[in-house]
């Protein structure tokens, strides 16, 4: 086990000030990867040779339409719509075999959409998930939900 102290990593890295690295043991110190500019700033001297450096620049019209391309983002449905067949496909899809256990003993057992469900009976989807994943005890009355393979 490779120990390295605060000390021994700021003056190897010459980081001082309030960039200072709290770092008291580190198993495998090799696998730290910090950057070589960690916690060091320009300097103003620098600052202002990088900023005449770069007056004046001008791009290509051609470098200019790849970063405007590149700044846009994913652009693949802009315009596109989806038909109403492919939402019912979508929408049929969702719908599964569910078990729903109340607090009371009241079970559901059923094939339809948890969207539905919850809009229906006033219960909140995210809810209901959390339910599922175990994150969550109880909503309201519901104490547990199953995702059914075949309906018994």
């Amino acid at each position: 086990m490779n120990k390295v102290s605060v000390q021994s990593l700021n003056e190897c890295f010459n980081v001082s000030g309030p960039k200072f690295i709290w770092i008291e043991e580190i198993d495998n110190a090799d696998k730290v990867n910090l950057p070589w500019n960690a916690g060091r700033n320009h300097t103003e001297e620098t600052k202002k040779l990088i900023s005449e450096a770069l007056k004046g620049k001008k791009w290509t019209k051609q470098k200019e339409e790849k970063m405007r391309q590149f700044m846009k983002g994913n652009q693949y449905r802009k315009g596109k719509t989806t038909s109403s067949e492919v939402k019912a496909k979508l929408r049929e899809a969702l719908i599964t075999n569910w078990k729903i256990t109340f607090d009371d003993g009241r079970i559901i057992q059923n094939k339809f959409s948890i969207r539905e469900f919850c809009e229906n009976y006033g219960y909140d989807r995210k809810s209901i998930y959390n339910i599922m994943k175990g994150k969550m005890r109880k909503h309201k009355d519901i104490v547990a939900v199953e995702k059914l393979d075949v309906m018994p």
